[in-house]
Order: structure tokens, then sequence, then C-alpha cells
């Protein structure tokens, strides 16, 4: 894994000059914005809850329900496509974070309670469902609802060389995305615990497990992006007296 991530190309783009930002705000009541750039992936994030459900499937008197809605703005991609409720790729997004984040939250404090994740896409540009997934990690945080960790996530494609050996590169663009194989990968905590694991199309079985290897460390330097921010954010709240 280390040699595999020696010859990648650094997550945060330093070369190229396109950072990984994120911002933590705060707006009453009781929704918590958070806002994550992968290069010029632009995502918005906000959460409601723990709340009373709003519909009777929703409760569950042994654990928090967490329901998510994705909404692509018109303006986000180039053909000003506006992706409705029922549209099957945001149906199947909505779905993914849901189970990842209902699987990484503790359902007993809030039994018979939801969790309501909110995101809206503004600019699309590859690894989406990553920056998604980083934007709710940052906003369920912020809102103070239980996890046992953070959950990360990043894009991993495989590029062949000239001389036929195979590269793992982490975050795709989107003109990446159309032209290699490619993968979506979620840890916890910083560890090799994957709880989201996505492809969208074939890749080749000896390449995967050097994927995963980058994805997984890749995971684990977004993770330490997320705390120092997280960290900074808390640290700026304790000055205001708001703590």
């Amino acid at each position: 894994p280390s040699g595999l991530l020696s010859t990648s190309r650094s997550f945060l783009k330093q070369s190229q000059n396109v950072p990984l930002r994120n911002s933590l705000t705060r707006r009453p009541p009781h929704r918590w914005p958070s806002y994550v750039e992968h290069g010029n992936t632009k995502v918005i994030c906000s959460v409601n809850g723990p709340i009373e459900p709003r519909t009777a499937g929703a409760r569950n008197s042994e654990r928090t329900t967490v329901t998510v809605d994705v909404c692509f703005a018109a303006f986000s991609g180039i053909d000003r496509k506006k992706r409705g409720k029922g549209d099957k790729r945001v149906l199947e997004m909505q779905s993914a974070l849901s189970r990842t984040f209902s699987a990484i939250s503790m359902p007993n404090l809030h039994t018979r309670s939801e969790v309501h994740i909110s995101l809206h896409i503004l600019s699309q540009d590859g690894s989406i469902l990553a920056t998604c997934v980083n934007a709710a990690t940052l906003a369920l945080i912020d809102a103070g609802v239980p996890m046992k960790a953070y959950v990360t996530a990043c894009t991993v494609a495989s590029y062949t060389n000239p001389d036929e050996s195979d590269e793992p590169l982490l975050d795709m663009n989107a003109a990446e995305e159309l032209d290699l194989p490619g993968i979506t990968v979620a840890t916890v905590g910083g560890t090799d615990k994957i709880t989201l694991l996505q492809l969208e199309t074939r890749v080749r079985l000896e390449r995967l497990e050097g994927m995963l290897a980058v994805g997984i460390d890749g995971c684990g330097k977004i993770g330490q992006v997320l705390d120092g921010i997280v960290r900074e954010h808390g640290n700026e709240m304790a000055r205001m007296g708001a703590l």
C-alpha cells in the first residue's frame, strides 16, 4: 500500500492547487450546515434532529431512523439537467447514505426519533457520493448527533500506464470517472473497516486490492483533515462562549 500510495496522485492535488475545503456554520433552529469541496464538486449539508419522526413508517422503537434527501441543483452540471426525487441515481445515493450512517450512529440513545440529512449538490465534477459522505459527517458532528467515529470517503480509479502497469489514482473528477474504472470507498474512524463500497463500473479483480489499499489510506488522511476542522470550529465556539 505504501508503494502504491507513493506513486498515486495526492488526494489534495497540491500540484494542481485544487484544495479540499471544509467549513462549519450554525443556523437556528436545529439546522446545522456544513460545506465541503472536493476539487470542483461542492456540497452543502444540513441536519435536522433528533426529532419526532415525520411519518409513522420512520418510527422505530429500537433505534434512531436516519433519512436522507439528496438534491441536485439544476445549475450544478454542464447539461443543466434537473434530477427529480424519483431519479434512479438520487434514490440509490439516498439509500447508500442512509445505510452508511444508520450503521455508524448510536442507535439506542434516541429511539423513536429521526435524524434527517439534507444534501444539496451545488457543483458536479466527480466524487459526488464521497463528497456527500464527508459533508454529512461534518454536519452530524456539529449537530451533536452521537456517532461511533468519523465516516470518511474518497474515490479511487485504476489507470493503466504505457508499460501496462496499473496505478491507483485518488479523487477522480468527472472526466476520469467516464474514462477509468473506479470505486467509492468509505471507512470508519481512520481504520480499515469499510462501511461503504460502491462500484459503478467493472474493475478487474487483480486491481481491486491495490485500489482498496490506496482508498483506505486516503480516507484516513481525509479523517485527519475533518478532525482538524472540527477542533478548530470547537475552539472558535468556545472562545465565543457558545459552549
